[in-house]
């Protein structure tokens, strides 16, 4: 079992910490990227390109993990390496750090490729989520529901007794923590259209809004957000919440 603490002390740039922030709040102040925010609460570290898309990392202490989702990569899962003394995505032995180091080079390569240049750069065509759903009419949908989440979970933690239960939502990121249990993080991100979760049960996952089912599917098990976090949070806590 990974010392949790220990590892947070010898990762010396570690995305939970305030020298990280202070380092991409610099990158952010030096680099000319429209729309850029960064915002570091409840353990929760946002990092936002504008239009090209939100970063989000936190904390999963019963995991011993720090999950990442990410406009490029997607969400992943990072362990701590006693021997690389770094954190490592152990599907792709990818590390944390070069991954975003990497990451965010293309992004605001692609911004000012962007705005240089109308070369056709061939290859596959990406796919065009704006054309999906207009976005803003993904914000109102997104909003709503987010916000559906706060007001019900809220009321479920002030009704059932839960030790180091805490809801937080900031700068468009729902974080609700079920103390020794787990922690949720939920946010938008906008260019995929997509709410993306953080889950101590199921791990990361994106939902897309289903126009049909009018509802936040996981297109690769075909879950409702709503009803996997209903069935989530009664097997964390013993008691059942209504989120429908």
């Amino acid at each position: 079992m990974v010392n949790w603490s220990r590892a947070a002390q010898l990762s010396s740039i570690s995305p939970l910490q305030p020298n990280f922030l202070l380092i991409r709040q610099e990158y952010g102040d030096a680099v000319d990227i429209d729309g850029f925010d960064i915002d570091y609460g409840n353990q929760v570290l946002t990092v936002k390109f504008g239009s090209l898309g939100t970063y989000v990392l936190n904390k999963q202490t019963p995991n011993r993990q720090i999950w990442m989702s990410s406009p490029v990569s997607g969400p992943s899962r990072f362990d701590w390496d006693q021997t690389a003394e770094a954190w490592i995505y152990r599907r792709t032995k990818a590390k944390l750090l070069e991954t975003l180091e990497s990451e965010i080079q293309q992004l605001y390569c692609k911004d000012f490729c962007s705005r240089t240049s109308n070369l056709d750069t061939r290859g596959p065509a990406a796919i065009d989520y704006s054309a999906l759903l207009h976005e803003e009419e993904f914000h109102k949908l997104a909003d709503s529901t987010i916000l559906h989440l706060l007001d019900k979970i809220e009321e479920y933690g002030d009704a059932v007794d839960i030790d180091g239960f805490d809801i937080d939502y900031g700068n468009q990121v729902l974080t609700v923590k079920f103390g020794s249990l787990g922690t949720y993080v939920l946010n938008k991100q906008t260019p995929n259209r997509q709410i993306w979760m953080s889950s101590p049960v199921s791990g990361p996952s994106r939902f897309d809004w289903d126009q049909t089912a009018e509802a936040w599917i996981y297109r690769r098990t075909k879950a409702k957000l709503l009803e996997t976090l209903e069935s989530e949070i009664q097997q964390l806590c013993g008691e059942p919440i209504k989120l429908c």
